[in-house]
């Protein structure tokens, strides 16, 4: 099938695989084929839009660009090259510009139509080797993108030429260009083995030259310089880390390296490319391969190199794919730098730069942990859950692996006959919600052994051991660029060391120890998120509570469970329920009511008050329907808080009669995001939303702006409190302070006991920063300090 222009030519051709299922007269038709006219920079009839079966007829004349969409019109060009790695950069045939993208029906469907089997399921943003895979939600922006890419190239022809490399530079050359170069942008990037040995770094001071030197060279197990030389250049690259910006991608991972591995400070101003464009495109890949796709106009290399070459030839390609890294990065600064300025996202970018610096100094660092205890609570795991294992063969009367899917769907739905559900058949939800209908206890011990298991895991960490230490560590790898909301994620510090720390059990949180002769300091923003919706409504009852210090859990459990509280008290509590919010603090007797609505947090399950409130708050905020709220509150509590469907509705029906300017700020949050596709936090830092906003989107959308300015607010308090403590002017630097955790909503310090005011005081003083309300109100979060001898301990 092909249609040929029906107008002037503009020169761009669009050569897709196979007609959609929808295209049965026209190419490109249905939803998919809107979205295509509508990206299209020129008329669709004056394209040249053909089938790959019509190829063989050839190019019409004045043909400048072709766009390939799909793998098979892609391997007609470069067989065995990958569409998610090719994707996005030009290529010359000739005197033609090709380029190659999705088929618009793939990218505008939910799921792969033919073959949801071959669903990607992404890649790690952080693979510095590759393109990355793409999820397949994402294919619609880069669709999108290399079409305008497409359209571009037929009024400006792309500069796909190689610029200048220097391989085996000359020693003396090197050490006086890194040591005398000063105040510029440094663009840098490494290579490593697998040991984390480096083979070669690359840097350059403009995309006009890159120079690629030399390390470590496997095959010769030596390093290129000789052991003086390399010392040499290494202090001479420490100066320049000092004295300039270092343009990286992906920090983190290339200066713990220098740090851990060769004892380089991490430099102080760092411009990461990844997090720049982490903060302008949050949704969507992060790897150096989709950055360059998205903002450059180079040929893909990411396939070049080979990270533990064997012999010259591999030798020289890993030293040439270094030395296009490091052009690559000098081209994405300037483009980051301009859609920064566009998007107002410049403070966002520099907020997040900052924080380089000191959660490498915590990675780096690590936690001091008791041993014994871990070990002792792996045991008891280990024990518990073969205790766990015989009462399951017991009741089910054979061997049943609770962590197998297989061997628990067999028995749920084969050996029980209960009804199976579409997806996710043996999930914590499902077995919850068959729970539910079905009081069978293997139910019970197979989420409680899927739960012991998962903490032993996260237990069994490999130890971290301190560049020039000996003794064993938790440490974490933070990812900056890990969530929408610019809070942070972590992880298992590059595969290698410790595990994620933010999302510690907390009845596990008393193993971890300050260092010797110090104490554990903890701030925490109080009631941040609620305080942050009280502001982002019209002035109401929620604010009202903030403003006569009300807790909102404490006066929604109030009016949950009212009967309740008067039982337990002996006397009404109607007289606060009918009272202005204003008064409720001053009534007589209040004090006590509110201890007691709080210690129900404590009472058996199916007393637990309190807690089902603080989760209606919750719920209630960020636009949670009745069925998932009761599920929700269901996973929470671990399966001991189980509520009708009916109650569901009722709680949440009625913490919306009490604050109607909750749902008053969702259908303003829809509207901005309807209108601008941007929702910004109380800092200004934009999210863009690049996937399809519907209402599976608008929870997500209602959470941004409160999480968003949590997190940042965390983060802000982690950098200036390390910043204050690296500068000898400040107080901080002479009471040997540590910053050792970021907890989404607070921070963790240690220091000796007689500093324990100052520091929490200090800490405290740049949490409660103060905050503008999108009607202008100013208001200032709150937080509060405890220390503690454990983490688990801090109170």
């Amino acid at each position: 099938m092909r249609h040929k222009p029906a107008e002037k030519y503009s020169g761009l051709t669009v050569v897709i695989d196979t007609p959609s299922r929808f295209d049965r007269h026209v190419l490109m038709s249905g939803y998919a084929g809107a979205f295509f006219d509508s990206t299209l920079g020129v008329s669709r009839e004056s394209c040249d839009l053909r089938t790959l079966s019509t190829l063989n007829a050839g190019y019409l004349p004045n043909t400048r660009v072709v766009l390939l969409l799909g793998c098979k019109s892609l391997h007609q060009y470069k067989p065995g090259v990958g569409l998610d790695e090719q994707r996005g950069n030009p290529w010359m045939e000739g005197n033609v510009i090709h380029l190659a993208s999705y088929m618009p029906q793939d990218a505008f469907d939910r799921k792969n139509y033919f073959n949801p089997n071959t669903e990607y399921t992404g890649g790690s943003d952080d693979d510095k080797a590759t393109h990355g895979k793409t999820k397949r939600q994402n294919w619609r922006f880069w669709l999108r993108k290399d079409i305008k890419k497409a359209c571009r190239y037929l009024l400006v022809k792309p500069k796909i030429e190689e610029l200048g490399e220097v391989i085996y530079p000359d020693i003396e050359a090197v050490v006086k260009d890194l040591t005398e170069t000063k105040g510029k942008d440094l663009f840098f990037d490494v290579e490593t083995a697998s040991d984390l040995t480096l083979t070669c770094f690359g840097y350059g001071w403009s995309e006009a030259e890159a120079i690629c030197v030399p390390m470590y060279e496997i095959p010769r197990r030596a390093y290129y310089y000789g052991g003086l030389g390399t010392a040499r250049i290494l202090r001479a690259l420490a100066v320049a880390f000092r004295d300039n910006t270092v343009v990286i991608h992906n920090a983190l991972f290339d200066l713990f390296v220098m740090a851990y591995k060769y004892g380089i400070p991490a430099p102080r101003k760092v411009y990461d490319t990844m997090l720049a464009h982490h903060r302008l495109c949050p949704e969507v890949e992060k790897s150096l391969g989709h950055c360059i796709s998205l903002y450059a106009d180079r040929e893909y290399h990411k396939n070049d190199g080979v990270f533990e070459p064997r012999n010259q030839q591999q030798i020289l390609s890993l030293y040439h794919y270094n030395a296009k890294d490091v052009i690559s990065l000098a081209l994405l600064k300037p483009k980051l730098t301009i859609h920064a300025k566009q998007l107002y996202a410049e403070d966002s970018i520099q907020q997040v730069n900052d924080s380089i610096a000191p959660y490498l100094t915590a990675m780096l660092q690590g936690i001091n942990y008791n041993k014994q205890d871990l070990d002792d609570r792996v045991i008891y795991n280990t024990r518990y859950c073969a205790q766990l294992s015989r009462m399951l063969k017991l009741l089910v009367g054979y061997a049943l692996n609770p962590n197998s899917p297989k061997q628990v769907s067999a028995y749920l739905y084969e050996g029980m006959g209960y009804k199976k559900p579409v997806k996710d058949m043996t999930n914590e939800k499902t077995l919850l919600q068959l729970r539910l209908k079905h009081p069978n206890p293997v139910l019970t011990i197979i989420l409680k052994y899927r739960g012991v298991a998962k903490q032993s895991g996260q237990l069994k960490f490999p130890p971290y051991v301190p560049r020039g230490t000996t003794k064993e560590r938790i440490t974490t790898g933070y990812n900056l660029a890990g969530t929408t909301t610019f809070r942070l994620a972590s992880k298992r510090l590059l595969g290698r060391w410790g595990t994620n720390v933010q999302n510690f059990p907390k009845d596990l949180r008393k193993i971890f120890l300050p260092d010797e002769n110090k104490v554990f300091v903890q701030v925490d923003q109080s009631g941040a998120e609620a305080l942050v919706v009280s502001y982002l409504c019209a002035k109401g009852n929620f604010r009202s509570l903030f403003l006569h210090g009300i807790k909102s859990h404490v006066y929604v459990a109030l009016r949950l469970f009212a009967e309740v509280w008067a039982a337990e008290l002996g006397r009404s509590v109607d007289n606060y329920c009918t009272a202005p919010i204003a008064e409720v603090a001053t009534l007589r007797g209040w004090g006590e009511l509110d201890k007691l609505i709080k210690s129900s947090d404590n009472w058996s399950a199916e007393k637990r008050y309190y807690f089902i409130a603080k989760m209606v708050c919750h719920a209630s905020n960020y636009g949670m329907k009745p069925p998932t709220f009761r599920l929700n509150l269901l996973q929470k509590s671990e399966g001991k808080v189980s509520i009708s469907q009916a109650e569901a509705k009722v709680f949440l029906n009625t913490y919306h009669d009490l604050f109607p300017e909750i749902r008053g700020w969702h259908r303003e949050t829809v509207d901005t995001l309807r209108r601008d596709g941007v929702l910004r936090n109380l800092f200004g830092y934009p999210r863009v939303f690049t996937s399809i906003i519907d209402e599976s989107m608008h929870k997500e959308a209602y959470a941004f702006v409160p999480q968003s300015t949590v997190g940042t607010i965390t983060n802000i308090t982690f950098t200036k409190m390390q910043q204050k403590i690296e500068n000898q002017k400040d107080p901080l630097s002479s009471m040997d302070v540590d910053i050792v955790q970021n907890n989404h909503d607070s921070v963790l310090l240690q220091c000796p006991p007689e500093h324990v005011d100052y520091v929490a005081k200090e800490t405290m003083a740049i949490m409660n920063c103060d905050l503008v309300s999108p009607r202008g109100e100013r208001f200032a979060m709150k937080s509060e300090a405890c220390i503690g001898d454990t983490w688990g301990g801090v109170a």
